[in-house]
């Protein structure tokens, strides 16, 4: 059995400010927006996420190479970043929070059904899932075993036009102080129950996707992070998101009403 690596690095956390047009309103509140400093979703500094790279990296796309900006950020903000090549079926997955299933690191051959079942029990008692697939020239069949048990099909069509911005979300903590998104030659997801459509393209083809107590999260564009590619509110979804996975109580308990989601949004951004 090969040994987990690790990659670990803690710094400061991460505020990121963005200004808000005084004269727009606020969709939770009603009132008009004010510039506001907007932190991640969840602040903590003893979460653990797992970054699989069992089943092969396509050229440099992993944490220490396409996505070394994002790993650094997340480590800014307080999380561990780990990685493994020996297969998650054969790790102690309850040691962490998210576990990050990349396409770009999962190239050459697809999970199987023990790495499913680990990663079925995985969610089930808690931890969170970030897929990131990408356009139909891509090998997403990799995938489908595992997103197949979500409800999620991915690489349906490459969406047009290959330079992206997305601005067409559901309200959900993911998304708060998201403005715009921008993907790069994106894949169209097919969606259905559990899963939910979150997050759309210009002709309304899905590109994000979720479970609803936000125990798997989907992203039909594995460059959205990548260090050419990272611009508009990237950052900081993405960040949101593995705020989101890994604090499950918080989320799965309050977002269902309308004044849980306030509540989220008030206190992400105090």
């Amino acid at each position: 059995m090969k040994k987990v690596s690790l990659t670990l690095v803690m710094l400061l956390v991460l505020v990121s400010t963005i200004d808000a047009v005084a004269t727009e309103r606020d969709p939770f509140t009603g009132q008009p927006r004010v510039p506001t400093t907007i932190v991640p979703l969840i602040d903590r500094d003893d979460a653990n996420v797992l970054w699989d790279l069992t089943h092969g990296v396509e050229g440099n796309y992993s944490p220490s190479g396409r996505f070394s900006n994002i790993t650094s950020i997340l480590a800014n903000a307080g999380f561990i970043i780990t990685t493994t090549d020996a297969g998650v079926d054969n790790i102690d997955l309850s040691t962490f929070d998210v576990v990050v299933i990349c396409l770009g690191s999962a190239w050459e051959s697809a999970y199987t059904y023990d790495e499913v079942a680990a990663l079925l029990d995985f969610e089930g008692a808690g931890g969170g899932i970030l897929v990131m697939s990408d356009n139909d020239g891509c090998p997403n069949e990799n995938l489908d075993l595992l997103l197949s048990s979500f409800g999620v099909s991915t690489g349906l069509s490459t969406v047009q036009p290959l330079d992206l911005f997305l601005a067409d979300f559901i309200s959900h903590p993911i998304f708060n102080g998201i403005e715009s998104l921008y993907l790069r030659a994106a894949g169209e997801l097919g969606i259905i129950s559990p899963a939910i459509e979150a997050g759309w393209a210009g002709a309304g083809e899905p590109l994000i996707g979720l479970v609803e107590d936000c125990r798997l999260v989907v992203v039909g564009d594995i460059n959205f992070v990548d260090n050419t590619y990272m611009q508009e509110d990237n950052e900081l979804f993405f960040l949101n998101i593995i705020g989101c996975l890994a604090e499950p109580g918080s989320v799965a308990t309050e977002k269902t009403t309308l004044e849980g989601l306030k509540a989220l949004y008030r206190d992400a951004t105090r």
